[in-house]
């Protein structure tokens, strides 16, 4: 294994490593819902919140791409996101009211802007011909980082430290740590030639019609997910079953170790294989949503529930990253090099624009109707999925 990490380019162990250092940090994505509840706030008003910061978001960042009309380079515009999430942390750590969390949110989600960088650079730095191998260690390491620490942090958090404060310290913690990040992308990440233009990645430009199932249906996908994953889930386990931050994390714990497993499940798969590797996941991840969203209406304690959602949960991700690492290449060999940047601009454009509705509908689903009624949503999108990557074997005679 390691031998086979050292044999891959330099720029894509380097990426490698970057993501793996960063990820014990995303803890405090997962905790965020949580600190939001431990501020006051319930699920409804939350999910508000995320619609608003994401609807500001997209006017700010309209307004910056008229007036920033400038080739950026790949390492700039990941710069600018470590820069901003940095800031976002700390305005986190000393919140008091929700124009606090808008503020932050916003700094964050317009660093969101430049995160196509990542996949541009990952499209230079990662040779075709062994792009879905590298992909598997691009996956694996990470959440092995994650699978390490989480449960840590999520012990202290738990039941040792369990005060707002304690909360607020591990954001400054997180912010801090964006300025060693920010050394590492110019000290130690090689240059690309590749580069991105935020006008560019700001509007929208023809997808190649063979792509367009594809691509659609990753955005329903992502959409779905933006239902479910964090608010809905850690309202579920914090609020409804009553247990502590540390099983929230838990949670994660599972997602970061079935990752790993299906990294490698997928390492055994071949090209050939591709379009049942993209079903099979997509399909798991459709069973996750109907189980779950039934699992409120048996007549189980807290634990047994957890219990259950923890199974579930890890048949979500293995299919999720089975998904993740089949799709992702799939995508990338049908887009232009020359029209790389604008495409995946597109996509990650079209994903902001459905992030807008998605908490507000989460948050007053599972507010107003119950907990877990998202997850019947999700179940639908991720059918249309299936049926879109139906179509898109059609169009390539590949079934």
């Amino acid at each position: 294994m390691f031998k086979e990490f050292r044999s891959f380019p330099l720029a894509a162990r380097r990426l490698i490593i970057y993501y793996t250092l960063t990820s014990p940090f995303l803890v405090v994505d997962v905790i965020f819902p949580v600190y939001l509840f431990k501020l006051g706030f319930n699920v409804e008003v939350a999910g508000f919140l995320y619609t608003i910061s994401a609807l500001m978001s997209v006017i700010f960042t309209f307004l910056i791409g008229k007036a920033l009309d400038k080739v950026l380079s790949v390492r700039t515009a990941m710069s600018i996101i470590e820069i901003t999430f940095g800031m976002a942390n700390i305005i986190y750590a000393y919140a008091t009211s929700p124009i606090h969390i808008v503020l932050g949110s916003l700094l964050e989600r317009i660093g969101g802007v430049f995160t196509v960088s990542y996949q541009v650079y990952e499209r230079d730095a990662y040779p075709e011909e062994i792009r879905e191998k590298v992909y598997v260690y691009h996956m694996a390491l990470p959440e092995a980082a994650q699978f390490v620490t989480f449960p840590l942090i999520g012990a202290l958090l738990g039941f040792f430290f369990t005060s707002l404060e304690a909360f607020r310290i591990l954001f400054i913690v997180s912010s801090l740590s964006s300025m060693f990040f920010l050394m590492y992308i110019w000290k130690w990440l090689p240059e690309t030639s590749q580069t991105v233009r935020l006008k560019e990645e700001g509007r929208f430009t023809s997808i190649p019609r063979q792509i367009l199932p594809v691509a659609a249906a990753e955005i329903l996908i992502v959409f779905s997910f933006g239902l479910t994953y964090g608010l809905v889930l850690d309202n579920y386990v914090y609020n409804v079953l009553s247990l502590s931050v540390f099983f929230v994390i838990l949670i994660e714990v599972a997602i970061s170790g079935t990752s790993i497993l299906a990294s490698f499940a997928a390492d055994k798969a071949g090209k050939k294989s591709r379009f049942k590797m993209l079903y099979t996941g997509v399909i798991l991840m459709t069973i996750y949503a109907i189980f779950t969203a039934n699992i409120e209406y048996w007549n189980l304690n807290s634990i047994q529930t957890f219990i259950l959602l923890f199974i579930a949960t890890m048949v979500m991700e293995f299919g999720h990253t089975i998904w993740l690492i089949f799709h992702r290449p799939y995508l990338f060999e049908f887009i232009p090099s020359d029209k790389r940047g604008s495409i995946l601009g597109t996509i990650s454009s079209m994903h902001k624009i459905f992030g807008i509705a998605a908490p507000l509908i989460a948050g007053i689903m599972a507010y107003r109707i119950s907990p877990l009624s998202p997850l019947y949503l999700q179940f639908s999108l991720l059918i249309l999925a299936i049926i879109l990557y139906k179509l898109s074997a059609f169009e390539f005679g590949k079934n």
